[in-house]
C-alpha cells in the first residue's frame, strides 16, 4: 500500500507538472499572438503615417503650384496695369496733339483769311 501510495504521489506530481507545463505553452501561445498583432497593429501604424506623409507632400506640391499661378497673375495684372498706363499717356497724347493740330489749322486759316482780306 505504501509503495501504491508513493507511486500514486509520484503520478500526482507528473501530472502537476504537465498541467503547468501545459499552462506555460498556453501563456507562451497568447504571448506570441498578442505580439504577432502588436506588430500587425504597429504595421498599419505605420502605413496609415506613410499615407499621411504622401498626402501631406502632394497637399504642399499643390499649395506651391497655387502660389506659383498667384504670383504668375499678379505679374500679369501688374503688367496689364503699366500697359493701360502706357495706353492712358498715348491717349492723352493724341489727344493733345489734335488739339495743337486743329490749333495751327485754325490758326492757318486765320492767316490766309487776314492776307485774303488785306
Amino acid at each position: 500500500d505504501a509503495k501504491a501510495a508513493e507511486e500514486a504521489a509520484h503520478v500526482a506530481v507528473v501530472e502537476k507538472a504537465a498541467v503547468e507545463a501545459a499552462e506555460k505553452a498556453a501563456a507562451e501561445v497568447k504571448a506570441a499572438a498578442e505580439a504577432a498583432q502588436t506588430a500587425q497593429a504597429a504595421a498599419e501604424a505605420s502605413k496609415e503615417a506613410k499615407a499621411a506623409e504622401k498626402a501631406a507632400k502632394e497637399e504642399a506640391m499643390h499649395t506651391a503650384a497655387l502660389e506659383k499661378a498667384a504670383a504668375e497673375e499678379t505679374k500679369a495684372a501688374e503688367q496689364a496695369a503699366h500697359d493701360a498706363k502706357a495706353a492712358e499717356e498715348a491717349a492723352h497724347v493724341a489727344v493733345v496733339e489734335k488739339a495743337a493740330v486743329e490749333a495751327a489749322e485754325k490758326a492757318a486759316a486765320e492767316v490766309k483769311a487776314a492776307a485774303e482780306a488785306a
